[in-house]
């Protein structure tokens, strides 16, 4: 059994650890492990936390030595990645850090930077298309997690990035499992979301970084927005490009786009923000600011381009009735895109079958994701069923039961789920799970938990449909909490 497998099935000991302070403090001396982070590096540390920085070399480390050198190399490696990844500039390198690292005497804080830098290489080079050795940087970054573990598993930063670790292994698409399995990588989103929940109420200089992380993952993996949250975080931290970033993830996913269209301005200078904000006005069906803000974060992000992101800017210019527009962006797509999640998936398989697109129907798909509820009841009211052929009356059908469970009418809703279940395909369309999951998602709010777990368990009756990864996550997720209760 590996450290961190010890360390996620043996949470009594850890909080044992935590009751007792000073066996904890003998165990760390043994070892020669120091308990804190550089303090005189922590406001460098913030600076790359809330990407508030020009140049991504915050640190000079060449009079550094000891922890602080150490640290100074994981502050230097989550700027340069972070002023890739959010900033839309060059990809860092890491080779440097990672030598020095490789070479730091052992410590608590140099398995956590080296498994941590490892990562952020991991990460860029997936981003990159270099699969492979991303996927041998994440073994690289798991065994030094390992090994920090099996000797200091209660020092903050590595508890963190073990239940990440939890978390981003359970997350795996089944197809991948059976390698995990085989290396002896193991993960349970739910085990790694609660450890994250704990340590983000633990005073600490990575608090912030530990709840936001919780946040975003709650949203994305859970299913379980919370709006006051990240309210509450974007007024204490008004000047964080990050944390806006974040916040802005989650409205989109939260049928939220008007905050985004209110509040993005003061982060503008960030592309990916402008990308979020060109979302935020095709939802709203505003295709004039939502193509000018696409096309301002094409000239402006050095990154390659997900088609998803041509994807999104052509449907702007299809629905603003720009054909011209419109094939010029598709052809850029086939030269240039690039797939990188489900996301970018779902647009390729969209395009295979453009031409069958109910525009009606999509806008009103668009304005229930962006939360303009009101407009989108205009537009159901508007579309004359009588002409709809069999594919678009289901959709029609789903996207009104959607309309009412989001507005909270569930009797409604959960009747109108149910005519649609009657006519759902089994495979190719993803109506059919999705109905099945959002009436469990009512049910589970209501208390009906024998309910929802019978809708839960239809999920896995559709095949091949868009998102059906993700989706089966979040089914297995609520499952589990349904079983619990």
């Amino acid at each position: 059994m590996t450290a961190f497998q010890q360390f996620t099935n043996n949470i009594d000991k850890r909080v044992a650890l935590v009751v007792h302070p000073f066996l904890f403090i003998l165990f760390s001396i043994s070892f020669g492990y120091s308990q804190d982070l550089p303090k005189t590096l922590l406001p460098a540390y913030d600076k790359a936390l809330h990407v508030d920085f020009k140049d991504p070399h915050l640190i000079e480390t060449r009079e550094l030595s000891g922890d602080e050198l150490i640290f100074a190399q994981y502050i230097n490696s989550l700027a340069g990645t972070l002023n890739h990844l959010v900033a839309g500039h060059e990809v860092p390198d890491l080779s440097r850090s990672l030598e020095v690292l490789e070479n730091a005497p052992p410590s608590a804080l140099t398995y956590f930077a080296r498994s941590e830098t490892y990562l952020f290489q991991s990460i860029c080079q997936v981003n990159a298309g270099q699969t492979w050795k991303g996927f041998f940087s994440f073994t690289k970054s798991y065994k030094a997690l390992n090994e920090g573990l099996s000797v200091a598993p209660n020092f903050y930063p590595l508890a963190f990035a073990a239940a990440r670790f939890q978390v981003m292994l359970g997350a795996i698409p089944p197809s991948y499992t059976w390698v995990m399995n085989l290396l002896g990588y193991k993960g349970d989103i739910d085990m790694g979301v609660k450890q994250l929940e704990k340590l983000a109420d633990q005073p600490h200089p990575m608090q912030l970084q530990t709840k936001f992380t919780f946040l975003l993952l709650n949203r994305y993996l859970i299913d379980e927005p919370d709006g006051e949250a990240w309210h509450a975080l974007v007024e204490k931290h008004p000047n964080s490009r990050m944390i806006r970033f974040l916040a802005n993830l989650v409205a989109l996913k939260s049928h939220n786009s008007a905050d985004i269209i209110e509040r993005s301005f003061s982060a503008a200078d960030l592309p990916i923000v402008q990308r979020q904000l060109a979302e935020a006005y095709l939802n709203q069906l505003n295709h004039d600011s939502a193509i000018r803000n696409y096309e301002q974060f094409l000239a402006q992000t050095s990154n390659p381009i997900s088609t998803e992101t041509y994807f999104k800017l052509w449907l702007a210019y299809k629905l603003a009735g720009d054909v011209n527009g419109a094939d010029k962006v598709r052809a850029l797509m086939e030269k240039d895109s690039k797939i990188q999640n489900e996301a970018d998936a779902y647009a390729v398989r969209f395009f295979e079958d453009y031409k069958k697109l109910n525009v009606s129907l999509f806008k009103i798909r668009l304005l229930l994701d962006g939360g303009f509820f009101e407009i989108a009841r205009e537009h159901l009211d508007n579309i004359n069923t009588q002409v709809l052929n069999a594919d678009e009356s289901l959709e029609y059908l789903y996207r009104t039961a959607r309309y009412h469970q989001l507005i909270n009418e569930r009797d409604k809703a959960i009747q109108l789920f149910k005519e649609v279940e009657k006519y759902a395909p089994l495979k190719g369309n993803y109506i059919g799970a999705n109905t099945q999951y959002q009436l469990g998602r009512i049910y589970e709010d209501m208390g009906q938990c024998d309910q929802a777990l019978k809708c839960y368990g239809k999920v896995t009756t559709y095949k091949d449909y868009s998102y059906e990864s993700s989706l089966m996550q979040k089914v297995s997720i609520r499952q589990k909490g349904c079983a619990q209760r």
